[in-house]
């Protein structure tokens, strides 16, 4: 499992975003399940990022953890560097069929 270990071959990670990405799948409880449906929402970690049209990607080397709120149209992102300290984004994040896009006001 690719988020427990980070063991899984890129190569496997990106195939499997692939499927999704070509998926004909039904947009509507997206919103839903990345946020939840009630304040304060849902946490999510950044395990791997991949690049435009999946041509590579790779783990994330540190630890970023994102929270959504759907209810609120919330997202606050936390960048932690152990006892160096972190740092934060808070703001607005809004939603159309499968585009979500954040607007930052607080760092």
């Amino acid at each position: 499992n690719a988020a427990k270990t980070r063991k899984v071959p890129k190569d496997e990670v990106l195939s499997a975003l692939s499927v999704i990405a070509t998926a004909k799948l039904d947009p509507s409880k997206f919103l839903e399940t990345l946020g939840g449906t009630k304040s304060p929402g849902r946490t999510w970690m950044l395990i791997f990022t991949a690049e435009k049209k999946l041509k590579g990607g790779r783990y994330f080397p540190i630890t970023a953890v994102q929270r959504f709120d759907a209810e609120a149209r919330r997202i606050e992102n936390g960048v932690y560097l152990g006892p160096i300290g972190s740092l934060t984004f808070e703001g607005r994040f809004s939603w159309k069929k499968r585009i979500l896009a954040f607007i930052f006001e607080r760092m």
